[in-house]
């Protein structure tokens, strides 16, 4: 029989790991981690604009509070990046990253409540697979949904309903279409009351409170301070048209490569027993039915998802664990032949984590995340602001990087700068056009090009940014 350093069949949960597992674990999780801060350090870009808006937002929590209950960059999501994000981008990505870390503890956890004899090979099968190199670091939405994703289903595994409630009343606030899989969990918890346990209800009916409660709680405050209701987002399914949609199997073929085809054989391979097992394994059910939330959602068009990839990485830690039980069938096989393809497989899981082969482009391989041109000709357009036009009245950019880059503050006075229509901005402002956002946000080229209050300085980046100054 092939088996790893450590292999024991018997040993299933974490407090029965052998001390080789045990170090085991620990290695390949501090190598794990220790890689995607590799990639963090030596990446100069970022996997979505959406990351320094995030931060942006989270930074500026301390000069105006009231943008933590800021509906677009998320209360759940908000909460988690506040308290590091005065430090700088680089310190809260690696704050990040450690509950990352923490998420792949309790998916070994769980592999091992689930019957996973190897669970302590968690981190080779998680910590590798592409788009948790590439995203588990980011001052996005992903690591902490997935960290309350993988909580909730482990407290269902556990029979810890009231945190599992909590963790799934989580959900929404992190994102938005978290709400489905909250309300999953509550039609669970009802058939769970009704046909198994009615002796329980008490504890299910607080676990449905505690499900609510952060949702509740999360409303109640934004309508008392922003007198908005964030629940009306769900009413208005089609915000806008800008992301287009896409087919019901889109999510299919542009995920191979970051979930990793080798995560995804072994995942293949280990489906049986998961299946064969479904008495334990059932509330990996939420990892699938994540995926296909997301297919019917970009298959309608609706609630403005752009059909990316990044969008399921919080399915990770469920692939990881039917990964783990395909590396159980695969080395506790007679055949040799079996045993020696479990341990191709994890290696390369491991090898398809450090070579990230979804991020090369041109056909050259690329292992760190590089920023779009665009940002690099706003860097231009901004030092020959500060170089021509130092005592501008104001300074306008829509996009992102420009605002991270000066570090504009959203206070109430910025974010209303931003607002102001072309016509009434101050003479003397400066606006920088690019051509990402500009039109989509309020400042079309044409009504700068086309109205004699306002003359074109300069461009860069072969004219994908523009400099215009208002003369009068």
């Amino acid at each position: 029989m092939n088996r790893l350093p450590g292999g024991n069949t018997t040993s299933v949960r974490p407090g029965r790991w052998t001390p080789p597992q045990r170090l085991f674990f620990w290695c390949a999780l501090a190598a794990g981690l220790a890689w995607s801060a590799t990639v963090l350090c030596a990446s100069d870009g970022w996997s979505l604009d959406d990351e320094l808006s995030h931060y942006l937002r989270s930074r500026s929590v301390w000069q105006n509070p009231i943008l933590l209950l800021d509906t677009w960059t998320r209360v759940g999501r908000n909460l988690f990046h506040v308290l590091p994000a005065p430090f700088g981008l680089t310190a809260t990505r690696l704050w990040t990253l450690g509950f990352a870390g923490l998420a792949v503890g309790l998916t070994a956890l769980l592999a091992a409540r689930l019957g996973a004899r190897r669970a302590w090979l968690a981190p080779l099968v998680l910590c590798f697979q592409p788009w948790f190199v590439e995203l588990s670091w980011g001052v996005l939405t992903q690591t902490p949904f997935m960290l309350a994703l993988v909580a909730g289903v482990l407290g269902i595994a556990g029979n810890r309903l009231i945190l599992a409630g909590l963790c799934f009343g989580a959900l929404p606030l992190i994102r938005h279409e978290g709400i489905a899989l909250t309300g999953l969990w509550i039609a669970i918890l009802a058939g769970r009351t009704l046909v198994i346990s009615r002796h329980d209800w008490r504890r299910a009916l607080i676990a449905a409170i505690m499900t609510a409660a952060p949702i509740i709680a999360c409303n109640l405050s934004t309508w008392v301070f922003l007198g908005e209701l964030p629940l009306r987002v769900f009413l208005s399914a089609k915000p806008t048209e800008i992301y287009g949609h896409g087919t019901l199997w889109h999510f299919i073929p542009i995920s191979i490569l970051p979930a990793g085809v080798f995560t995804l054989a072994l995942s293949a391979v280990g489906l049986p027993s998961v299946c064969r097992n479904w008495k334990a394994t059932w509330p990996l059910i939420f990892f699938p039915a994540y995926f296909i939330l997301h297919s019917l959602i970009y298959w309608r068009g609706l609630f403005a998802s752009g059909g990316y990839y990044h969008f399921l990485m919080p399915m990770a830690p469920g692939l990881a664990v039917a990964a783990l039980f395909g590396a159980d069938a695969l080395l506790d096989a007679p055949a040799r032949a079996a045993g020696r393809t479990g341990i191709a497989l994890l290696s390369g899981a491991v090898l398809q984590g450090l070579l990230m082969v979804h991020l090369w482009r041109d056909g050259h391989p690329h292992f760190t995340l590089i920023r779009d041109p665009i940002d690099r000709a706003i860097d231009a357009a901004l030092d020959w602001q500060k170089k021509e036009r130092p005592r501008a009245a104001a300074v306008v950019c829509h996009h992102i990087y420009a605002a991270w880059r000066e570090d504009w503050i959203e206070t109430p006075a910025r974010r209303r700068l931003d607002a102001t229509p072309i016509s009434e901005l101050p003479p003397g402002c400066v606006v920088l056009w690019e051509e990402k956002y500009s039109d989509l946000t309020g400042l079309p080229l044409d009504a700068l090009k086309s109205d004699p209050a306002w003359r074109e300085c300069t461009t860069f980046g072969g004219g994908s940014v523009r400099v215009f100054e208002k003369i009068r």
